[in-house]
């Protein structure tokens, strides 16, 4: 794939997010200061920016899609900047909450993004991040299609890179780049199973007009109680894994 190939999938693929994630991840931001800095690196249209803006953050949110950034902060206090999380443009040590959501495993280099990342946060800043996670169900589904057909599946659209990230994978990674995780949440456990189905059974309604209605969707819409999704043992299973960590002090 070339580089303008790349940048043509971004900018003709409108972003989002799995429904309440950007809700969670400002949940589990801290209490803005008088001039606490906050990113959104791979922000997309900027709806997480907006409402982080709204909430009282310094708010610059960084994406490589001119078609789309800011789209939805229009009219806010957001900033929004052009640019590759492979190289974030901001000075080291600047940012004190830095949003993640539902990008990393997009990168051509997940661990580059993670050293970005730890390179701009401040030490004792958070990070709060979410990715596709791989291991459950539709990992294994990924991982056999991939092998025995050559070609990349997804249960969501499938994008130029797809690293198929893990738990354990982001655990460590973290880990190298001075980061302790503190909160962790697993989200989609039942989209791991339907998405074992056959494509003409996940995502056709049985009701003409209500696309709405098709188990594919009702298992994105779908949660578990909140003391399963965050227990140690269960969330590492769920399809989407969002965590925040601290940047460890110098």
């Amino acid at each position: 794939m070339t580089r303008r190939d790349f940048y043509r999938f971004f900018n003709t693929h409108r972003p989002k997010s799995a429904q309440g994630v950007i809700e969670q991840a400002l949940t589990l931001s801290p209490s803005p200061g008088a001039a606490a800095c906050a990113v959104d690196l791979c922000c997309g249209t900027g709806h997480l920016a907006a409402a982080a803006s709204e909430a009282g953050y310094q708010m610059v949110g960084v994406d490589i899609s001119s078609q789309f950034i800011g789209k939805a902060a229009e009219g806010t206090g957001a900033r929004f900047v052009l640019g590759d999380m492979m190289r974030v443009p901001l000075a080291g040590a600047c940012v004190d909450v830095l949003f993640s959501i539902d990008s990393l495993q997009f990168a051509a280099d997940p661990d580059q993004v993670l050293a970005e990342i730890a390179r701009v946060v401040k030490p004792g800043g958070t990070l709060i991040l979410s990715i596709q996670n791989y291991t459950n169900p539709a990992g294994i589904k990924k991982r056999l299609v991939e092998r025995f057909t050559g070609r990349t599946w997804s249960p969501w659209l499938v994008h130029p890179y797809d690293h198929g990230l893990t738990y354990r994978w982001l655990m460590r990674g973290l880990e190298r780049q001075g980061f302790h995780v503190d909160y962790v949440r697993g989200r989609l456990h039942l989209l791991t199973w339907i998405s074992l189905l056959p494509e003409s059974l996940r995502k056709v309604s049985p009701w003409p007009g209500k696309p709405h209605r098709s188990l594919h969707s009702l298992a994105h819409r779908m949660a578990l109680p909140a003391a399963l999704e965050e227990s140690a043992l269960l969330a590492r299973f769920g399809m989407l894994l969002l965590v925040r960590a601290r940047r460890r002090e110098v």
